[in-house]
């Protein structure tokens, strides 16, 4: 018979139950879903139309404090409605990891997952400027995208593909 590991005990007890409706935010489906319903409502709030500079600003402010509420959810401080990955949410080792990956300086783990939602809205804007200046809608929402892929591998704890947030820019 197998001897009998505790470590084993407690990791498994993390995972959510079958029927626990929180997205998991070890799934890579659920952070996903996560992160492409952020960037919907962001395209659909700048697709809707911009009359003028307040409407404007009042959409900045809106995308940052959705960023805000992101990086709280994946510090675990909404628990009621996401479930968390242990200590890799709620003791700031994702922090660490995406400030690593990203080039993100700071030692605030609120601070810093703040940006990792900034860099992937700050893609989104860049998209969307792309295609204001005659651009390529294709190419645009490859760059998002690849940024949004990034992004969850690094949520997940694994290397973006070529290693970096953006490994393709110098």
């Amino acid at each position: 018979m197998a001897e009998h590991h505790h470590s084993l005990d407690r990791a498994f007890a993390r995972l959510p139950g079958p029927d626990d409706p929180r997205p998991y935010l070890g799934s890579l489906e659920d952070v996903e879903r996560i992160l492409r319903g952020f960037m919907g409502v962001v395209h659909a709030r700048w697709c809707a139309g911009i009359p003028d500079e307040q409407a404007r600003e009042a959409a900045i402010e809106a995308d940052k404090a959705e960023c805000l509420r992101l990086a709280r959810v994946f510090l675990g401080q909404h628990p009621d409605e996401y479930n968390a990955v242990g200590s890799w949410n709620t003791e700031g080792e994702i922090a660490r990891f995406c400030a690593k990956v990203a080039g993100i300086e700071g030692t605030d783990p609120l601070g810093i997952m703040n940006a990792v939602f900034q860099l992937l809205l700050l893609r989104y804007y860049e998209g969307m400027n792309m295609i204001d200046e005659g651009g390529s809608p294709e190419d645009a929402a490859s760059m998002v995208n690849r940024r949004i892929e990034n992004t969850w591998h690094m949520l997940l704890g694994m290397y973006p593909v070529g290693g970096g947030l953006d490994p393709d820019e110098s």
